[in-house]
């Protein structure tokens, strides 16, 4: 097979061409793997351009090895093949180097290494805000900067970066409502709340429900987290905490209720907390083992 003729297969021209093949009359498997090979032959187009890509990892993505395999061994001779006598006294040797060797605990096993090192990838945060940037200089359809000749275009994956900034537990905003008196009747006119906030609740949802986390979930004592938030300026005190720990309360024992009804139909359902130790069960083992 003869080296094809390299063409240059322009962004534009791979448009036309995909508009030509999906008017023709091929079938539809047909254009798919048509389109799918042209497609293939931009993406290396554009890594080989950037040089992202070497020839090393091309061989490793079709398949080519380039290590040779290891030939044959030649089939043993007499001269070559061991004695009986060399046999045991080969035995003996690695019994004695095995006595004089430390036996080491059978329970004792190398532990995979955790990959990544703490480093996680951009898909681990599914919390985290979206905020797209558009290059401040160049646009898509701009000639190089670099005056090669060339058209700047926009690539589908584009470069991640997170970052992490730390922030308050609790954020407390202060509305300044603007308000009008009438000079002559004396009327007074305030100017509402935004939509979704009702002034007779003071902590939201989130606000209850976290609390209730922080207490339950991560074991943080009411007061702690009161003096955290005296410091930081938004001041929750622990009695107000547990009124809200009340609240979520009232509201959640429906759902549990309704989580034991739902548990009961399992075949297995159950909860692992050894982790807790509760005290006054390690004392009563203590006293009645």
């Amino acid at each position: 097979m003869k080296s094809p003729k390299i063409e240059t297969l322009t962004v534009e021209g791979f448009e036309q061409l995909r508009l030509a093949i999906e008017q023709s009359n091929l079938t539809e498997a047909h254009k798919i793997l048509v389109i799918g090979v042209l497609e293939l032959c931009l993406w290396l187009q554009e890594q080989l351009t950037f040089s992202k890509i070497s020839i090393n990892n091309l061989k490793k993505a079709f398949g080519i090895q380039s290590e040779k395999r290891s030939r044959s061994k030649k089939p043993p001779t007499e001269s070559d093949e061991p004695s009986i006598e060399s046999n045991v006294s080969q035995d003996n040797d690695t019994n004695k180097a095995d006595n004089s060797q430390p036996k080491s605990s059978a329970n004792t096993t190398d532990k995979p290494k955790c990959p990544g090192h703490g480093r996680l990838p951009a898909s681990a945060y599914t919390a985290a805000e979206t905020v797209e940037l558009s290059h401040p200089d160049y646009t898509a359809g701009d000639p190089c900067p670099t005056q090669c000749g060339g058209r700047l275009y926009q690539i589908k994956k584009p470069g991640v970066f997170v970052r992490i900034e730390g922030g308050q537990l609790f954020n407390a905003i202060r509305y300044e409502r603007q308000r009008l008196r009438c000079g002559l009747c004396g009327e007074l006119y305030t100017t509402p709340l935004p939509a979704g906030i009702n002034i007779t609740e003071k902590y939201d949802e989130r606000a209850k429900a976290m609390v209730a986390v922080l207490k339950y979930q991560i074991g943080l004592p009411l007061y702690r987290l009161a003096q955290w938030q005296q410091q930081t300026g938004a001041p929750i005190p622990d009695t107000t905490q547990w009124g809200l720990c009340v609240d979520v309360h009232q509201v959640a024992t429906y759902v549990f209720n309704a989580c034991i009804i739902l548990g009961a139909q399992s075949p297995l359902f159950f909860q692992d907390d050894t982790t807790v130790k509760v005290q006054s069960v390690m004392t009563g083992k203590e006293v009645n083992p």
